[in-house]
């Protein structure tokens, strides 16, 4: 019993002396140098720690150099979004370019749940915002900052008494004067600033701090594209480039920038800040006027995959926490390794006594764009593109700057602008005239022009007209998901208000009497109630399978969103059923209206409902076709309103308006002529009654009389049923019932 006691105990021992079961977690990462400087000394240094604090953790780090692999910071950045997107948990540490902080942010851990607030406080927040957030998560730390610098060549400014530079203008004087100068002397191969305005993301860069430096004030935003702002930085970059004669020196890669520090034959260069001994002094990239300068965030930022396993993750964390803590980050500024995020640091006397910490205490940052698009490569390739066509082209600055902004922008028609202002005007001007038309109703002139539907029935059927039209509000302004439900769901009650009623008053008209039409006659309103509650019920079933916002990128134009519906197969049945309904029910109107197409006395009312239909179904089609085939927003909302507009008049015209315009004409009292009319048919009636009985009736060979129209039911009862329907469509009037006799009101 005593041995075993002593056993557990040197057991807890050795456990509590660290020699419990390590943690191997692998990094991963990429440099342009084989001896790599910056991440492998932070790995070693922190393997160290581990070891003497028996943290139990040991990191092994892969680097990609340009000599051990075909990787550049492109390829570097595919591999790891390949492994990211497999979902693999290959590397637990990821040092990452943080322009991809968008696009890896999804796969890695949220450090806000891992890192105490106090060690994320003592950062930067505009970097940690702009260049480690994804989705209001931190998704990384800055394992280094690289900041942008302009080079000044002490020897030459000191030779023609010229000081280092503030202001563009200030820079483009002092080169055209000191390179005038020089060219007296026959250095004809001195360059007076680089530019660096090239095809990679250098470019983007430049044009993005160019622009950046003529905003207002120090504290101001990003200037928009199409500002005064933005178009000043153009034209000045132009000038500079044009009256110095810099194309190729402008559009000349990195390795031409290095070879000009190096050789010291350049005025001026502006480039990433490095550790440089010679006649070259670093200052702030100078701006529009004194104060103002600008430079990009660049460098790698250092994260934690979420594919790990827990206890890797929660190793991965404590690697992070030294990498990111304030003595790493103090040892790697004052060895000028990197610029820190930790601005407190450039307040220190023991780091300014190595660094120049008025010259980085004055560093104006500002990220990439990093967070408008999901493919930011892409982006930076059109940014840079777009604006050669200005800058080594002959396109105008205005042009080429709204076009970059069209990039990004998402378009949409604003309320108050000139087409919103004017369709919400016409909008509210024909609802209001279609709803004040319903006083015709009630004047008894005008009752014998409205005799087809019921007044209840028109009332409906001008409400639902006044609801289609509504429709086109929501075309205006910003897209969003509860528009595009709105959308569908007022197009449905619309129609159903629209056609229901005149679906139901042909049924009524049907020649035959039937048990289902007489219970209808009953209950008028009850069709209609049916029909709107299918639409509440889909409508709402639609919204627990929410449209998509679709995004459409118009390449040189104006972007803008869709609607888009959802991929699961229920939301594309339920809009299939919305879409196939109202088909079925026009179907059948069009069915009915051939039955009692002959009817004399709805005659004009069927032939008009006929050419609404028609109308109606070619402008739909119209409208589904401009829908594929344009990519134009503005189009596509001018014709959309010219389509709600052309409907809604068009059902409002046939089917109602020209009614009025009847019986204005028509100085006739309608009652009297309505008099004279049924008086009329009377007479007609038992005219026709008795000439087909007369007519009609014969003898059997038995002696027994029968009618034709005993015959001509019988025949039709036994014929076909297209027969049976022509016979419908011939039918002069409408088929009615009074006790044991069938006859037919003529009218």
């Amino acid at each position: 019993m005593v041995h075993l006691l002593i056993f557990f105990y040197l057991l807890l021992c050795l456990h509590k002396n660290g020699y419990s079961k390590s943690i191997d977690i692998s990094a991963i990462t990429f440099s342009y140098f084989d001896n790599d400087p910056t991440y492998k000394p932070m790995i070693d240094s922190f393997n160290e720690y581990s070891l003497k604090n028996n943290l139990n953790i040991t990191v092994d780090l892969i680097t990609f150099t340009s000599s051990n692999s075909t990787f550049e910071t492109s390829d570097y950045g595919s591999y790891i979004e390949n492994i990211l997107n497999k979902k693999l948990s290959k590397y637990d540490i990821i040092f990452y370019d943080n322009l991809y902080t968008n696009k890896y942010g999804y796969s890695l851990v949220d450090l806000y749940k891992y890192l105490e607030p106090n060690h994320i406080n003592i950062y930067n927040k505009n970097i940690l915002s702009q260049s480690c957030s994804c989705e209001n998560k931190l998704v990384g730390m800055p394992a280094t900052i690289n900041i942008d610098s302009l080079y000044s060549n002490m020897k030459l400014l000191d030779k023609y008494n010229k000081t280092i530079p503030k202001t563009w203008n200030e820079l483009f004087e002092t080169s055209k004067y000191i390179l005038n100068e020089e060219e007296k002397l026959n250095n004809t191969d001195l360059v007076p600033f680089n530019g660096l305005i090239c095809d990679d993301e250098y470019g983007t860069i430049s044009i993005l701090e160019y622009i950046y430096s003529y905003r207002d004030s120090v504290d101001a935003p990003f200037p928009e594209y199409q500002s005064k702002a933005a178009i000043n930085a153009a034209n000045m970059l132009k000038k500079i480039k044009t009256e110095l004669k810099l194309d190729e020196t402008f559009y000349a890669t990195e390795l031409f920038t290095m070879t000009k520090l190096f050789d010291e034959n350049a005025i001026f260069i502006k480039y990433w800040d490095l550790a440089m001994s010679n006649v070259y002094h670093k200052s702030i990239v100078p701006g529009s006027k004194e104060g103002i300068s600008s430079s990009i965030i660049g460098g790698y930022n250092v994260g934690i995959n979420k594919y790990s396993n827990e206890n890797n993750i929660q190793a991965a964390v404590e690697v992070i926490k030294y990498i990111s803590s304030k003595e790493m980050q103090k040892k790697l500024v004052i060895n000028n390794i990197t610029y820190s995020g930790i601005t407190d640091l450039y307040d220190e006397e023991e780091i300014c006594s190595v660094v120049d910490c008025k010259y980085f205490k004055s560093i104006q940052l500002i990220g990439r764009p990093i967070h408008l698009v999901n493919d930011y490569n892409s982006y930076s390739y059109n940014i840079r593109n777009t604006f050669f066509k200005f800058l080594y082209g002959d396109e105008k600055a205005e042009t080429v700057l709204k076009k970059i902004d069209d990039i990004t922008r998402i378009y949409n028609i604003p309320y108050n602008s000139t087409f919103g202002l004017i369709c919400i005007i016409l909008y509210g001007v024909i609802g209001c005239l279609f709803l004040l038309s319903l006083i015709f109703l009630f004047f008894s002139k005008f009752n014998f022009y409205f005799e087809f539907l019921p007044i209840s029935s028109w009332i409906i059927f001008i409400l639902g007209l006044i609801i289609i039209i509504i429709t086109g509000f929501v075309e205006i302004g910003d897209k969003m998901i509860i528009k595009c439900h709105m959308k569908v769901f007022l197009i449905s009650i619309g129609f159903t208000l629209n056609v229901i009623p005149i679906l139901q008053q042909l049924i009524f008209n049907f020649p035959d009497e039937s048990e289902i039409i007489n219970w209808l006659k009953k209950h008028q309103f009850l069709l209609l109630f049916i029909f709107l509650s299918k639409d509440i019920i889909l409508n709402l079933l639609l919204y627990i399978f929410p449209y998509d916002i679709e995004l459409r990128m118009v390449k040189d134009g104006e972007n803008y969103k869709k609607c888009k519906i959802n991929n699961s197969i229920i939301s594309k049945f339920l809009i299939l059923f919305i879409v196939a309904i109202p088909i079925f029910v026009i179907l059948i109107i069009l069915f009915l209206c051939f039955i009692e197409w002959n009817v004399i006395k709805i005659k004009y009312d069927i032939r008009f409902l006929t050419y609404t239909i028609y109308i109606d179904t070619v402008l739909l089609v119209f409208l589904i076709i401009i829908r594929f085939n344009l990519n134009n927003h503005r189009l596509i909302f001018m014709t959309s309103c010219l389509i709600y507009f052309s409907i809604t008049l068009t059902n409002y015209f046939f089917l109602y308006g020209i009614r009025i315009i009847l019986a204005l004409l028509r100085n006739e009292n309608s009652v009297l002529k309505f008099i004279t009319k049924i008086n009329n048919d009377f007479i007609n009636n038992e005219d026709l009654t008795t000439r087909t009985h007369k007519s009609c009736t014969s003898k059997s060979t038995d002696g027994s009389e029968f009618t034709n129209l005993d015959i001509t039911k019988k025949d039709v009862s036994s014929s076909s049923v297209l027969k049976k329907i022509l016979n419908y469509h011939y039918q002069t009037g409408i088929e009615s019932t009074d006790g044991n006799h069938s006859y037919l009101v003529v009218v």
